[in-house]
């Protein structure tokens, strides 16, 4: 069929976007219509000219990434004595670098085609764009996955994944709500690098002998982020800022206030929702922070708040490690069922949306 069609090109000489509407059967047909270009402002186009000299590091990193995400694939195949064609599709979430989407802004880097190209396997992939330009936060995504775990268990319940950064999200009988609570482990992972040359802390065990500064506690808990409703969601580097904060303080003690922060905002997450949930599950890396854990439970306790906590293997030996992998890969079959994964109640986003972008591997061509 003879149809419209609108191309885009700009060029390497960085003087703006050329555009052109044609109408075309993409065969033997075509008819130039209408042609325009914007052109770039000297300033836009000086900081583009900049960002050519530092991109090569960057694709460099991506490739490199993608190879580790090849090797997983041919490991797990290799280990389940399974061969690519049986495998419909790979959930690829990539590297998230960047993440303002208040600004629209999101990126999570690595190669779609190679990766389908070395694996012989369809790739879904660029799971938060979507979202984001329907002005949802573009996280977190896995509460539909959270979701389906907990058919099991009598509502209102959460699952709380203590990652880099911390996400909840709340499952009642006609309510799903997620957001992120705060920091999670990566502040501490920093700091423990930088002052004990360890990647974590070990089951808390600087935290607990540290003293805690409460007033910092209070001074980041009354910042407005913990004061916007959700959903909302954060950036790694959003509490960066704490670093300035430290000047005064031991190592330990540093270590231990951050574990608070961390414990402080899972429970006043907790205290925001519509009801504080029977059973608390928790995943992810932060999970084995026994100290973490035991300041949580101190503040339910605290404000005599009835609410169990438990790891998520407790339910059918699910693995705590594995939470967010295996959802990637069910927002993958979602994909191919044409099937939202994101929600106004869990990103804020203006309608429910199917996460992710196909990426052909040259085996199904």
């Amino acid at each position: 069929m003879n149809e419209l069609y609108i191309g885009f090109m700009s060029g390497t000489s960085l003087d703006g976007v050329d555009a052109s509407l044609i109408r075309t059967n993409g065969v033997d047909k075509f008819t130039p219509i209408e042609n325009i270009h914007i052109s770039y402002p000297t300033v836009f186009r000086d900081k583009m000219r900049n960002l050519l000299t530092h991109i090569g590091p960057f694709l460099e990193l991506e490739k490199q990434l993608t190879e580790f995400h090849i090797e997983a694939a041919q490991q797990i195949l290799n280990k389940t004595k399974l061969n690519s064609k049986e495998i419909k599709a790979l959930g690829f979430h990539g590297q998230t670098l960047f993440h303002k989407p208040q600004e629209g802004l999101t990126l999570q880097i690595g190669n779609p085609h190679l990766l389908a190209k070395e694996t012989g396997i369809d790739v879904v992939h660029d799971f938060r764009r979507r979202d984001v330009s329907l002005g949802g936060q573009g996280a977190p995504l896995v509460p539909i996955f959270h979701e389906l775990l907990m058919q099991t268990q009598t509502p209102p319940v959460a699952v709380v994944n203590i990652g880099g950064v911390a996400n909840i999200t709340y499952v009642d009988k006609d309510s799903l709500i997620a957001f992120d609570t705060g920091p999670g482990g990566a502040l501490i992972d920093d700091a423990m690098l930088e002052y004990f040359g360890k990647p974590f802390d070990n089951h808390g065990e600087i935290a607990a002998s540290g003293k805690v500064d409460k007033l910092l506690v209070n001074k980041v808990l009354s910042r407005r982020y913990f004061r916007d409703p959700y959903p909302k969601s954060l950036d790694r580097n959003s509490f960066i800022f704490l670093k300035d904060e430290f000047s005064l303080h031991s190592p330990a003690e540093i270590i231990a206030t951050l574990t608070y922060i961390t414990s402080a905002s899972i429970a006043k997450a907790l205290f925001a929702l519509p009801k504080i949930p029977t059973k608390l599950f928790l995943c992810g890396g932060g999970r084995q922070n026994t100290q973490m854990i035991a300041w949580i439970k101190e503040i339910l306790t605290q404000e005599k708040k009835g609410c169990k906590i438990e790891d998520i293997s407790t339910i059918n030996n699910l693995d705590p490690d594995y939470i967010e992998s295996q959802a990637f890969a069910y927002l993958a079959a979602r994909f191919f069922q044409n099937l939202p994964s994101a929600f106004p109640s869990t990103t804020n986003a203006s309608k429910d949306n199917i996460c992710g972008c196909f990426v052909q591997s040259s085996n199904n061509d």
